[in-house]
């Protein structure tokens, strides 16, 4: 069984982020976990996206993260905060991993996390619509890591 305490211990703190949106737009920035209310951890980013056509824009984004034995959610930061979505954690060697689904209507967003913790972790959503089709791929490190992290992908 996975243990949650040890989750939300490892993730605290500062996280650089590398992110891709399918060759629409590339994102760098920060990360910070940070300790909330009833055990949860606040998510908070920010950063700079480039897209395609070379402008670039400022970003942020925040949510609340919630753990139990075997499971996490995400929640947006809103009030009241409104579930993201549930994901099922499991071990695979010495990684964390676990799907989760979110339908916004008409759209779909299906998120894949792997854990290699203490120094990265990824993160990779799928969005399918009507008029949407394209994979959100998120790198996070730890600013003082050297490790190389490309270990998702949403195919098959």
């Amino acid at each position: 069984m996975l243990d949650e305490i040890d989750l939300i211990a490892a993730l605290t703190g500062e996280w650089r982020i590398a992110r891709s949106v399918s060759g629409q737009a590339a994102m760098t920035g920060l990360a910070t976990f940070t300790p909330a209310r009833g055990g949860d951890l606040h998510y908070r980013e920010h950063g700079q996206m480039v897209l395609a056509g070379g402008q670039s824009y400022d970003f942020t984004r925040s949510y609340f993260y919630r753990f139990g034995a075997g499971w996490m959610e995400v929640l947006f930061d809103e009030m009241p905060p409104r579930l993201f979505h549930r994901v099922e954690l499991t071990r695979d060697g010495a990684s964390i991993v676990g799907e989760g689904w979110h339908n916004c209507q008409p759209d779909t967003y299906a998120s894949r996390y792997r854990f290699d913790l203490p120094d990265a972790f990824s993160i990779a959503h799928r969005v399918d619509g009507p008029r949407k089709s394209y994979l959100i791929a998120s790198e996070f490190v730890r600013p003082d890591a050297k490790v190389r992290h490309d270990r998702h992908s949403m195919q098959g």
